[in-house]
């Protein structure tokens, strides 16, 4: 195995473990690693397109814990009273549209559509700014207003971004990407 692709793939494994740990963790060391699981998001994924190291595995493994890391967070701020429910689910739109998406493909057993569309700018954007709410809302918890604007802004960019997975997933079952 390339040394590229060992580094890309711990980097990701490390983001799974967080994910797992940061339900248990004191808040003293949330901050840190939020810090640490976006650091890791944006450097496997460079690593990876520098080296030629992308994988259809990895981007998937990437995927899937980039969701689970997210969902630690915001499910966490949800408990703690720091996000309402509403804009939680505005942030999680896109991951709930891709994970019913991914059911229904299934179902029916057709993957040719997920393993032909690539991550998509808005899609990174989105990941962008739920990594910025993660921050925001473990070290600023009660600065409501700033708490609920980057909860706003995540969330319309998620609403956006199922929307933009959806079509093009759409296309992809119809042979059109």
């Amino acid at each position: 195995m390339r040394p590229a692709i060992v580094i890309v793939t711990a980097l990701t494994i490390l983001r799974l473990a967080l994910a797992v740990a940061y339900p248990f963790l004191d808040t003293a060391l949330r901050l840190p690693v939020v810090a640490v699981g976006a650091a890791s998001d944006l450097l496997d994924g460079r690593i990876a397109r520098r080296f030629h190291a992308e994988t259809w595995a990895g981007g998937l493994l990437d995927a899937v814990s980039d969701k689970l890391f997210t969902v630690a967070i915001l499910g966490v701020a949800w408990h703690d009273g720091i996000l309402g429910p509403w804009l939680l689910a505005a942030v999680l739109a896109r991951d709930l549209a891709v994970a019913a998406a991914a059911a229904a493909v299934a179902l029916h057993r057709r993957w040719d559509g997920f393993r032909r569309m690539a991550s998509r700018p808005l899609g990174k954007v989105t990941t962008a700014a739920v990594f910025a709410l993660g921050i925001v809302v473990v070290a600023l918890p009660g600065w409501w207003m700033l708490v609920d604007g980057a909860a706003g802004v995540a969330g319309a960019l998620s609403l956006l971004a199922a929307g933009d997975y959806l079509r093009e997933l759409g296309r992809a079952r119809r042979g059109q990407v």
